[in-house]
């Protein structure tokens, strides 16, 4: 469950679950750094700019490995550091200079894929260490929103591919039940929590 943080349950029927892990890392760290950086004032808003936003600001294998890039263990155009060009962009330049010089597209996209790579890896580790072949994410990070949904599943998928874990089978079966929810209304919210909390 993907909110402001992060919950992650095994569930193994209707009243059988329980809460195995979570992060602090989620919608809430996305949005609260946009806030800072660019003075985003909702998440639906960061989500936008991110469809218009490129990788301009995340330091891939390549730009550490130069033509060396891509005979190792990772493909040469995978990020490496979220951000990590923004300290490379900014050698010769003063704060203020790179602050303009950066745009919220970039910065939104980046926040985005920085959060949801690591829910990936994540949810992709659980999956291993409680033997779960299907994983199901929900909550308002994704929402219907398709930037996220979209790189939560490059995320699972990139660390199925090099580190070999579920198996081809199960990945498709994992990515293809992410959650899709739609807007609640009050009285639905109330209900869910209430049985959320019993």
């Amino acid at each position: 469950n993907v909110g402001s943080g992060v919950s992650v349950l095994r569930v193994n029927g209707p009243k059988d679950f329980v809460r195995v892990t979570g992060t602090c890392i989620g919608g809430g760290t996305v949005l609260g750094l946009s806030h800072i950086l660019f003075g985003a004032e909702s998440f639906d808003e960061v989500v936008r700019l991110s469809e218009k936003g490129t990788t301009e600001l995340d330091l891939t294998v390549r730009d550490l490995l130069g033509d060396s890039a891509g005979s190792g263990t990772l493909p040469a155009n995978k990020t490496a550091s979220s951000f990590g060009r923004v300290y490379m962009k900014g050698v010769s330049k003063t704060c203020e200079e790179l602050r303009r010089s950066i745009k919220r597209e970039d910065l939104a996209r980046s926040l985005i894929h920085m959060v949801s790579f690591n829910l990936g890896y994540i949810a992709y580790l659980v999956a291993r260490i409680q033997n779960v072949h299907r994983v199901f994410f929900a909550g308002k990070y994704l929402n219907n929103h398709e930037p996220t949904i979209a790189s939560i599943t490059r995320g699972m998928r990139f660390y199925q591919e090099h580190y070999h874990g579920l198996g081809d089978e199960d990945l498709d079966d994992s990515v293809a039940h992410v959650t899709r929810r739609g807007p609640r209304t009050p009285e639905e919210a109330r209900g869910r929590a209430m049985g959320e909390a019993g």
